[in-house]
C-alpha cells in the first residue's frame, strides 16, 4: 500500500466530511457552541423523549421477538426433519438469520414514528413544536397520516440484512462465551 493511501484513509477519518452548509461551514463543535449560544443547554436536549422512546421500547420488542421467532422456527416440522440431515449447523444459521431479521423489523415498525418525530424535533430550530403530541398533530394536518411514517422503507430495507447480522454476531458470542 502506498504512503498516499495512508493520506486518505487519516483524511477520510479526521476530516470534515460536511464541510459547508449554506455557504457556513459547519462542524460538530460549531454546531455545537451555536446550539448553546442560541438555546442555552436545554438546547442540546431537543428530542431527548421521543429519542428515549425511540432507543428503550425497541430493544424490549426487539429481543422478545428474536427469541419468540427462533423457538417458533426451531420447534417447526421443516426444521425437524432438516436436523435430521448432518446439515444441523446450517439450521441453526437460518434460524437465526431470519429470526434476526423479523425481530429488527417489527422492532422497527414499531419505533418509526418516535423515530421520525425525534428527528423532526431536534431539526426545528425556530421552536415551533411545543412537544410530541404536538408535532404529531402538526405534521399530520400538515402532511397526513404517511408523514409520521417518512424515510420507512429505508429503515426496513436496511433493518433486514443489518439485524441478521447482528444477531449471527450476537449467537456466535453467545456460543463462545458459553464454551469457556
Amino acid at each position: 500500500m502506498k504512503w498516499e493511501n495512508y493520506c486518505d484513509f487519516v483524511a477520510g477519518c479526521f476530516g470534515d466530511y460536511n464541510d459547508y452548509i449554506y455557504g457556513q461551514r459547519r462542524t460538530a463543535y460549531g454546531t455545537f457552541k451555536r446550539i448553546l449560544k442560541k438555546d442555552g443547554i436545554s438546547g442540546l436536549y431537543r428530542g431527548l423523549v421521543p429519542m428515549m422512546c425511540r432507543d428503550v421500547l425497541p430493544y424490549g420488542i426487539y429481543m422478545l421477538v428474536y427469541r419468540q421467532a427462533a423457538n417458533y422456527m426451531e420447534n417447526s416440522e421443516f426444521v425437524r426433519k432438516r436436523r435430521t440431515d448432518s446439515n444441523a449447523t446450517n439450521m441453526n444459521l437460518i434460524i437465526t438469520t431470519f429470526a434476526g431479521a423479523w425481530a429488527g423489523v417489527l422492532s422497527w415498525v414499531c419505533v418509526i414514528p418516535f423515530d421520525v418525530v425525534k428527528t423532526i424535533m431536534q431539526a426545528d430550530e425556530n421552536h415551533k413544536f411545543r412537544g410530541i403530541m404536538h408535532c404529531v398533530l402538526v405534521n399530520y394536518r400538515a402532511y397526513g397520516w404517511r408523514s409520521i411514517f417518512r424515510g420507512s422503507w429505508m429503515l426496513l430495507a436496511r433493518a433486514i440484512p443489518f439485524n441478521a447480522a447482528t444477531f449471527l454476531g450476537y449467537e456466535y458470542s453467545l456460543e463462545l462465551c458459553h464454551s469457556y
